[in-house]
């Protein structure tokens, strides 16, 4: 087990300390951030801006050049620039990472990928086999972003779902063995 004494001297040795934080479940418990809410066909879940003392104790923690900062969630990087863009130096990262900004960057520099993807034409395909099952599964909300597309079964019949869910990973699977 980690002491807070450990902890500290180590904190206070080190040259340089880098910290991801994910938003929501470690900076905002998911039932703060989300309250009893459940998924609507449109995901318009209100997302839950940071409070004030947050973004203070992020600047002062950045306020030493030894730390570097990054806030990481799956949310777009729209939410991210409203709730933390003014926080000087705090590196992001949207999508669970795929989108980010570097600490202390040049605040106009924007966003770069981890990956350099040329082709997305597979979000097609992949969108109109989730968007069936999603029609043939009362509760389930297809969800897509920049990056990604995502099918949650959190709201459906929990037996139905795990099945409609499992057979969602063999067409994957497939479309995955017949493209290569």
């Amino acid at each position: 087990l980690l002491s807070l004494s450990h902890l500290f001297n180590a904190y206070y040795r080190a040259n340089h300390r880098v910290f991801f934080l994910d938003y929501e479940n470690t900076l905002i418990s998911t039932e703060e951030g989300l309250g009893n809410q459940t998924l609507e066909k449109n995901m318009c879940i209100t997302a839950h801006k940071p409070p004030e003392q947050l973004k203070t104790l992020l600047s002062s923690l950045l306020s030493d050049p030894k730390n570097d900062i990054y806030i990481v969630t799956g949310r777009e990087k729209h939410y991210l620039d409203a709730w933390f863009g003014t926080v000087e130096g705090l590196g992001l990262g949207a999508e669970y990472g795929f989108f980010y900004k570097e600490c202390r960057a040049n605040p106009e520099e924007g966003y770069k990928t981890m990956l350099n993807i040329k082709n997305w034409s597979w979000k097609e395909t992949v969108r109109r086999l989730l968007q069936g099952f999603t029609e043939k599964t009362e509760g389930s909300v297809l969800r897509e972003k920049e990056s990604s597309i995502s099918w949650f079964y959190k709201n459906c019949n929990p037996d139905f779902g795990h099945i409609q869910a499992n057979e969602i990973t063999t067409h994957l699977l497939n479309i995955i063995r017949n493209a290569g």
